[in-house]
C-alpha cells in the first residue's frame, strides 16, 4: 500500500516526501521479517542478496545520479517485502525486472507522443529549453545530472532560448510498483521457467 501511494505521488509530482518512507520503515521491517515464515532457505538470504544493491543505489543517490525517493523505495522494498509469496528470489530484483517492460513502454510512448517515430529511433528529442519548464516539465536535458527539481535545472542553466536534446524522466516508483504487483502475483515462476528451458 505504501509503495502504491508513493507511486501515485511519483506519477503526479515526481516527488515523494522522505517522511513517508521513514514513517513506514519500522512497520515495514516488522512485516517483512514476519513474511519470511516458511521461507525454505535461511531467512537472512534475501537481505544478504538485496542490501548490496540498495547500497549501490544509495551511493548513486549521494552522487546525484538517482532521485532520493528511488533510493528510499529500494530500501523499503528490501526490508518490507524481502521475498514475494511462493518465491525464492528477492522482491527487489523481481520488481525491477518486471518493471522493465513498463519503463521501456513509457519512455518510448513519451518520445512518440512528442515527435513520432523519428524521436523513438533516436531515443531522444530536440526541444526548446523553454518547453522543459512547461509542456515537457518531466523531461531532462541530456548531460545534466538530476539535482533537485528538474525545473530548477532548466531555470538555473542558460537553456531557455536554446534547442537541446532531452529525454523523458521515468516515474520510477510508479513503474516499480507495477513490477511489484506482477512479482506478488507470479513470484519468480517466469524466471524459473526460463532457467529450466535453458538447461534443457
Amino acid at each position: 500500500m505504501i509503495v502504491g501511494v508513493a507511486g501515485v505521488l511519483d506519477w503526479l509530482y515526481r516527488e515523494v516526501d522522505t517522511e513517508l518512507w521513514i514513517a513506514s520503515l519500522p512497520l515495514g521491517l516488522a512485516l517483512g521479517y514476519a513474511s519470511l515464515t516458511g521461507y525454505p532457505l535461511p531467512q537472512s538470504l534475501p537481505y544478504a542478496l538485496t542490501l548490496p544493491l540498495v547500497l549501490v543505489l544509495l551511493v548513486l543517490y549521494a552522487l546525484d545520479y538517482l532521485g532520493g525517493a528511488d533510493a528510499w523505495l529500494s530500501l523499503f522494498l528490501a526490508l518490507a517485502l524481502p521475498v514475494p509469496p511462493g518465491s525464492l528470489l528477492p522482491t527487489l530484483y523481481l520488481a525491477f525486472l518486471y518493471s522493465t517492460p513498463f519503463a521501456v513502454a513509457y519512455y518510448l510512448w513519451e518520445l512518440y507522443r512528442f515527435c513520432g517515430l523519428s524521436c523513438v529511433a533516436r531515443l531522444k528529442a530536440r526541444v526548446r529549453g523553454a518547453d522543459l519548464a512547461g509542456e515537457l516539465r518531466w523531461w531532462l536535458p541530456r548531460g545534466v545530472r538530476l539535482v533537485g527539481d528538474p525545473h530548477e535545472v532548466v531555470a538555473a542553466e542558460a537553456l531557455w532560448d536554446r534547442e537541446v536534446y532531452a529525454s523523458p524522466l521515468l516515474p520510477m516508483i510508479t513503474l516499480v510498483f507495477l513490477g511489484l504487483v506482477v512479482a506478488v502475483l507470479v513470484g519468480d515462476t517466469p524466471v524459473r521457467v526460463i532457467v529450466e528451458a535453458l538447461q534443457r
